[in-house]
């Protein structure tokens, strides 16, 4: 037998290419980070503090990615602001805004507040899970119960697109205002836009397919302007861009302020909703870590991945940004391009950078197309994985467990559909328990004998008895489904003998 050749590695691309992927993986994340924060500062807030809001995430995507690009890079890890941790952070604020009270201004130093206590609560998680070798402890969750929370929040962020898109809240207000002409007109190019983005990515499998339909969307937008006419003015006067933002300086210490000018009141009343985000975030991250060692086609050590990413989401709490860790599709992108991670993100991380410096003005001109269609793309990405692609690979009950929670998150919130599923998943551990036989082993009198030393007369009669005696040794826990079983077992037993 041969002995087999050695595989030699692809060689890594050149300076250029480094520079390329670098500045498309910014990009893309300058998209994102202001999709989220239109996402979490909607509504109320949005009035009067989105460009904050926008600036705030984009300095947690530069810390995000250098920091990542530092710590992990050299294992091939690219790192990103997380949709399910941008949905989170909307339930909470959405929370303290119906909590709070004052002027704006103390409203929204409460929302941050909210979010700066939720990031702190995620990085020390994430620390201590990792410090302690626990990162297996939230795979206890059953997986359908996690699938029905992803899909919950892929509700939330497709919610959020539309409203973006349109200024109407699909649930919030009658459904016929999302069908009035001058809605209809915003969301229906977002809800197109996100699910050419979805098709395009479940299709293509090439890691530049989100950058390439994202400056597509924008060579789109700029040609419908062109052809209709529009000037730059009436585009703007009609709701089809971000915003014109009150002020040139997009990114500000707002955090310190939070402190101490925070309704912390109103921030403890939406102490179900911070919970749920860390809730959330925790099992969002080890999927991700394991999707990230898919991607890599290597293994991670999952409490390192932890430990890092707890240290980062405490520094990004200090500037009010949102979750941030593994990201499957940059990480692919490096791989597959075959450039340097760490080089990458680091270069990655001076484009968000240069938004926060070129200002408002600029970041003002993205279309809300683009940003509503990609919180779209991101809801349907979460919502078709679990209810179109599991939906073979599930057995019927489970199946229908990530269905029930997707409808409660739909009908009566998110923190209901939380509810709603931890019921669920002690549920569906007492039926799965409870399928497993108790009884270990079976044995007659014969078998096992007393400790006690008995007359050889009396030894005789108790061996004559001894198929009378039927011992059952039991293992595990003892529920109530279960304990009728094995007392129907010992009933059927003496019926026989009877």
């Amino acid at each position: 037998m041969g002995v087999a050749e050695e595989s030699v590695p692809a060689p890594r691309a050149s300076t250029f290419g480094t520079v390329v992927a670098g500045i498309v993986i910014g990009g893309v994340e300058v998209v994102f980070a202001v999709s989220f924060a239109a996402l979490v500062f909607d509504g109320y807030l949005d009035l009067y503090f989105l460009d904050d809001g926008v600036g705030l995430f984009l300095g947690a995507a530069a810390l995000t990615l250098a920091f990542m690009a530092w710590r992990a890079g050299r294992r091939g890890v690219v790192g990103g602001l997380q949709g399910t941790g941008a949905a989170m952070m909307a339930v909470v604020s959405a929370s303290v805004v119906v909590h709070g009270a004052g002027s704006p201004n103390d409203i929204f130093l409460s929302a941050l507040a909210a979010i700066v206590v939720v990031m702190v609560l995620c990085g020390v998680v994430f620390w201590w899970l990792g410090s302690r070798r626990r990162g297996d402890l939230i795979r206890f969750v059953p997986y359908p119960v996690v699938g029905g929370f992803l899909a919950g929040t892929g509700w939330l962020l497709f919610k959020g697109g539309i409203y973006v898109a349109s200024g109407v809240s699909p649930f919030f207000k009658p459904l016929s205002d999302l069908g009035a002409a001058a809605a209809l007109q915003h969301w229906l190019p977002a809800l197109a836009f996100g699910l050419i983005l979805l098709i395009a990515v479940r299709a293509i499998k090439r890691p530049l397919v989100i950058p390439a339909v994202i400056a597509i969307g924008f060579v789109v937008f700029v040609a419908g302007m062109v052809a209709t006419g529009s000037s730059m003015a009436e585009v703007r006067g009609g709701g089809w861009l971000l915003g014109s933002f009150d002020s040139a300086i997009l990114w500000k210490t707002w955090t310190f302020s939070a402190l101490g000018g925070a309704d912390w009141l109103s921030v403890l009343e939406s102490w179900a909703g911070i919970m749920t985000a860390v809730f959330v975030a925790t099992f969002a991250i080890l999927f991700n870590i394991s999707g990230t060692e898919l991607v890599l086609d290597r293994d991670l050590d999952t409490n390192q991945e932890l430990r890092d990413a707890g240290v980062l989401n405490v520094l990004s709490g200090a500037l009010g940004g949102i979750p941030g860790y593994h990201t499957l599709s940059l990480t692919a992108l490096t791989e597959r391009m075959r450039v340097d991670a760490r080089a990458a993100g680091l270069i990655a991380a001076l484009v968000p950078l240069a938004a926060v410096v070129v200002g408002a003005e600029v970041v003002g001109l993205i279309p809300k197309m683009i940003v509503g269609g990609v919180l779209v793309f991101l809801g349907l990405a979460f919502i078709v994985e679990w209810i179109w692609d599991k939906r073979r690979l599930l057995p019927p009950l489970e199946y229908a467990v990530v269905w029930v929670i997707l409808a409660a998150v739909i009908v009566w919130g998110f923190l209901i559909g939380v509810v709603i599923g931890l019921v669920l998943a002690v549920v569906l551990f007492a039926v799965s328990y409870g399928r497993i036989e108790l009884v270990r082993e079976v044995a007659f009198g014969e078998t096992y004998r007393s400790n006690v030393d008995r007359p050889q007369t009396e030894r005789a009669e108790l061996r004559a008895l001894s198929d009378r005696v039927q011992i059952l040794r039991v293992s595990g826990f003892v529920f109530f489904g279960s304990s009728n079983r094995l007392l129907e077992r010992i009933e059927r037993r003496i019926e026989e003998e009877t």
